[in-house]
């Protein structure tokens, strides 16, 4: 349970359980689930169905209906409920919750995608968050760290070299993200009130909550790598966690 850094996605077994002190987060890669984005279109709710049909380009169009439609195919295998059947609510701040009164799990999940690659992050009675980003090169990356993080955070940023920082800026900006949204609390957590580690090598961990120094401990850290150029966290409330990564491409994802 001590590692901290998840880089293998492995083929999930096609009865797959998830206990109390354990995290799963499920890869998928959007862009090669094209297909099922028509074929498990009737799954999504109503609203969901009018948001997909908002987007202005079809990739992205069918990037949120994939994402959406493996959510619920995700969480209903879990529950054993038709994942048509799932009802997915919102805090006032925006982050998703399942509201059916059915389950006999209490299942928690966060979820976050960038480009072609999405994350589902779940675990069973415990606050979650999870973030993604695509690494690329940001002329802006000294602004708006000096913006957002904190002063130690930002010093050990720009003492990188140049090519080491891009990485190393989306690295703390997940982890920042990934603990805002396990808080659920939105943006009234501002950024530059905690710090994280991302120093390159140094182990993923909440360094300090100001104005909270028992918060820190409330909470495990965990670095993801879903694979080349892009750059995840996790964090999850609890201690001595058993964290595993599953690749939903390679799943039997077959409807409940």
């Amino acid at each position: 349970m001590g590692n901290k850094i998840i880089r293998q996605w492995k083929i999930p077994p096609k009865l797959l359980t998830i206990e109390t002190d354990q995290v799963h987060v499920w890869r998928i890669c959007l862009d090669l689930q094209e297909q099922n984005s028509t074929k498990y279109s009737y799954i999504l709710s109503e609203n969901e169905a009018n948001k997909a049909k908002k987007f202005y380009f079809e990739v992205d169009r069918i990037r949120y209906k994939v994402m959406r439609t493996t959510v619920r195919m995700v969480l209903g295998n879990y529950l054993g409920i038709a994942p048509g059947d799932l009802e997915i609510a919102y805090s006032q701040y925006g982050k998703p919750y399942l509201s059916t009164t059915s389950m006999k799990k209490d299942i928690h999940f966060n979820l976050s995608h960038a480009g072609d690659v999405g994350l589902i992050a779940v675990a069973i009675s415990r606050h979650i968050g999870v973030d993604l980003e695509l690494v690329r090169q940001e002329s802006s990356i000294e602004s708006i760290a000096k913006r957002f993080f904190t002063p130690e955070e930002a010093g050990h940023l720009l003492s990188l070299p140049a090519s080491l920082q891009p990485e190393a800026f989306f690295t703390c900006w997940t982890r920042k993200e990934a603990f805002v949204k396990a808080r659920g609390e939105g943006l009234s957590i501002p950024l530059d009130q905690f710090e994280v580690s991302f120093y390159p090598n140094n182990t993923p961990k909440l360094l300090y909550v100001r104005n909270d120094p028992g918060e820190s401990g409330r909470w495990s850290m965990f670095h993801l790598d879903p694979g080349m150029d892009y750059v995840g966290a996790l964090v999850v409330e609890g201690k001595d966690l058993d964290v595993m990564g599953w690749d939903w491409s390679r799943a039997s994802n077959q409807v409940v």
